[in-house]
Formats: structure tokens, sequence, C-alpha cells
């Protein structure tokens, strides 16, 4: 069994809208000017690289926007251009979703489980409801379209639409989860982490006594989302464990686990105020990998006197993306900004020391991404399948030499260089946008009518 990797392709209507709860960059970058086109070409960079190296790559083409379905069900005509102008003047917020590019986050569209830890052997995507936010949460059932049409020959891969999309059941997908496993056979076990444990939050399948609630940004997961998750995902119990973000973490930006902790393989690279209770947590998750799968968990836990959980949440170094090459050893793709912090090199040069399997650190400019709030990692879900399944996945879906070139051209030759919010009260930028983004759906036999 292999991993492979889905991005998702970034919008020509890519803004800064401040609409992440929570998630500083997004924030505090409210209201800049915007770069679509070095957005999607940033993207698209990262997904070369990873060609490059000999890693199935995938893509999934950004829905159409603005959402007229979505817009209309809350009153608006974006056709209409009074009802166009008084949506964006009367009601900001609700402009800007129906605009929000922010599904280029792939690791915040599902959670995924292998065939091989699950009851049944078969590996399964269920897609996240996004309920936290009221501009993602449209793109669950965009999503859920997208991927069924990904996996549609696939009898190994089941796609399951997103639990209801409910406050307490919000779910903000694989953001959210570590799956460790065992590089010989490919077994694993999977850390849900969650942020609120409300009345669910109970000492049960490894989860911890709830913590206090965080004080300055509402959660963005729930402990009873990340049980149901896991229910349908069919993962055997005793290779789930469910653990409590740090309230510290969510009130200095950290809104998904994956600002404060990653893992590949039988590696565990964590900032030491990532999770409450964490050196409990820590013991019971190692316990928990061999006796599952025989073999001890590597753990890297960097303390707060190393690297401030500031400089960790400004850097995005925990949301670095580790891929294994063909030789075995790994290389690190981590934000450019980690090259500009000499705490993170300081850093990045003990976790190769500790960890000798990282070769090769390589660093990405994600700068359009990055001040919306997300590094290599969110940009990909990760997947599990045969060698011969992945190669029978739809080629329209697939990054090879023929789709990195058209798409590269028509990014640089299509996407608009610059824009503000208010840009898109002009009908001509609209339809444009319109039209990019269904000629990127059959991106093969795009052509300007």
């Amino acid at each position: 069994m292999l991993e492979f990797n889905i991005d998702g392709l970034i919008g020509p209507t890519h803004h800064f809208g401040g609409l992440g709860i929570g998630n500083i960059a997004s924030e505090s970058n409210r209201s800049r000017v915007s770069h679509p086109r070095l957005a999607a070409l940033e993207g698209l960079s990262k997904m070369r690289k990873l060609h490059e190296l000999g890693k199935p790559q995938f893509f999934l083409p950004p829905p159409k926007r603005p959402n007229g379905r979505w817009l209309k069900a809350v009153g608006f005509d974006h056709s209409n251009p009074d009802d166009w102008k008084r949506c964006f003047e009367f009601f900001p917020t609700v402009f800007s979703s129906a605009l929000s590019s922010s599904f280029m986050w792939m690791a915040n569209a599902a959670s995924v489980s292998a065939g091989v830890d699950c009851k049944d052997g078969k590996s399964r995507v269920v897609v996240a409801n996004l309920a936290a936010s009221l501009h993602r949460g449209q793109e669950c059932e965009e999503r859920f379209m997208q991927l069924v049409d990904l996996f549609h020959h696939s009898n190994s891969m089941e796609i399951i639409a997103g639990i209801p999309g409910l406050t307490p059941l919000r779910d903000e997908g694989a953001a959210n989860i570590m799956r460790l496993w065992n590089a010989h056979n490919h077994q694993g076990i999977y850390v849900f982490v969650y942020g609120d444990g409300g009345r669910d939050a109970i000492e049960k399948n490894g989860a911890s006594t709830p913590q206090r609630s965080a004080t300055l940004h509402p959660s963005r997961q729930t402990l009873l989302a990340s049980r149901l998750v896991s229910n349908l995902l069919r993962i055997h119990d005793t290779r789930i464990h469910f653990v409590q973000q740090h309230s510290d973490a969510i009130d200095a930006g950290v809104f998904h686990n994956d600002v404060i902790a990653t893992s590949h393989e039988n590696f565990l690279l964590v900032h030491s105020r990532a999770f409450h209770n964490q050196p409990l947590e820590l013991e019971r998750i190692s316990d928990t990998f061999l006796r599952q799968n025989g073999e001890a968990l590597r753990i890297l836990e960097i303390e707060e006197s190393e690297l401030a959980l500031e400089e960790a949440v400004k850097t995005y170094l925990f949301n670095s993306q580790i891929v294994t090459l063909s030789d075995g050893h790994w290389m690190m793709l981590c934000p450019q900004e980690c090259q500009q912090s000499e705490p993170v090199q300081k850093m990045l040069r003990r976790i190769q020391k500790v960890e000798s399997r990282i070769r090769d650190i390589a660093f990405v400019s994600l700068r359009e991404s990055m001040a919306n709030g997300g590094g290599p990692a969110c940009l990909r879900l990760r997947a599990y399948a045969t060698e011969r399944e992945i190669r029978e996945l739809p080629a329209r879906y697939r990054i090879d030499d023929e789709s990195l070139d058209f798409l590269e051209r028509f990014i640089a030759s299509e996407y608009p260089e610059t824009v503000r919010l208010h840009d898109f009260l002009d009908s001509d930028l609209r339809a444009h946008c319109e039209w990019i983004s269904n000629s990127l759906f059959d991106y093969r036999k795009s052509s300007r009518p």
C-alpha cells in the first residue's frame, strides 16, 4: 500500500477576507491585496516538486465562485447588479464567503483511513462538514462530488458524505488527525485531536479528562465529531486515540493540530504545548504504537524554551510536509518563512540530528497561502492505495508533465494578477472567474469560447 497526495488548486477568486476564526494570519491580513495568479502557481510549484520526486500526486480543481446556489439560499442573486452590490455593502462577510477560495487546503477537506487498519479491510474517505466556518461549510457537498468522481472506479475506497453540519459536530478533517504507521506492513494508529470535549468528554478510548475551554478563540473540532468520524472510517478501536488540544495553543492561533504537530511513518514531531496532559498522552500513544505495530514510536518533543509557541505559529514549522523518497530517506518541505527564522533553523538542525532519515530539507514559497494561514501540509490530503489502484484513478486529476505544463500556462494567462474584495463587483471579472473554474473541471479540453 502506498501513500499518495491530493492537492486542491486555488481558485481565481482568492482574496483575504479574514474569515478564518482563530486563524491569526487570516485575521491579520484581512482586506490586503491578494495575488490569485501567484497563489495558484505557488501551489502548483509544490505539486511539481512532489511529482519530480516520484510521489503520486493528484489535484482537484476549484469549485465555481461566486457560489450562486449558496447565495440564493441566503437571499441574494449575484446576477442582479443591485442585489450583488447590496450584499457587498450590508453583508460583506456573506459577500466574501460566496467568493471564498479556501478550498485550496485539502487537509481540511476530509478524513482518510487505510484499509489495512479497518475492520473490513476497506479504505474510506469521510468528507469534513467544516461547520465551524461560514465560508467553508459550503464546500462539503462540492468536495464530496469531486471525490466520488475521483474514486468512482475504485472498489477499495468508499467516499462518505460528512456528518451533519451542526455546531456540536464541527469537523475539519485530516488537519486534526495524525496517522502513524509501520513502513514494513503499513499498518498504523490514528491520533484524533479535538479542541472542545463538550458533554462527550469522558475517559474512553484514550481520551483524557477535558481541560478548560480556550479563552480567546473557539475550537474548530469537537470530540464527538472525531468519534463519529472514526466510527464512519471503520478503524479498529484498538488503533485510535483521542487527544485534546492545549488551550494555550488554540489561543496562540493553533486552529488545527497540523499547525503544532506533524507525523510521518513512525516519527512524531510535536511542540510541548500541543496537547492537554501531554506527557501521559504521548506515553499512551507510544504504548499503542508498540503494541499494534511491533516497533517503537520515535517522538521529538520541542520545548517552549527551544521554540516559542508564537514563533511556531508564525513560521508554520509543524505544517511542513515530510515525504519518503525512492531510496527510503525522507525530505522535509518547509515554508520559506522557516528559512528566515533563526530559532527554526536551529530546530531544523536538531530535527535532522535526531531523525537521520530526514536527509534533505527544502523550502517552498507559499506566500499567499501562508498569509491566509496555510503551509505545505495544509495543501494536501494524504490517501492510501495500491500501485495498481493509483494507476486506475482518472487521468484528468493526475499531476504529470502534461497537466503541469498546461495548468501553469493557463493560470499565467487567465488568472487575475491582483484583486481586492470590491473588485468582484465587476460583472466581467466575475464572469471570467466562473469561466476559469468551468474550464478547469475538464482542463485537458479547455479552450476559450
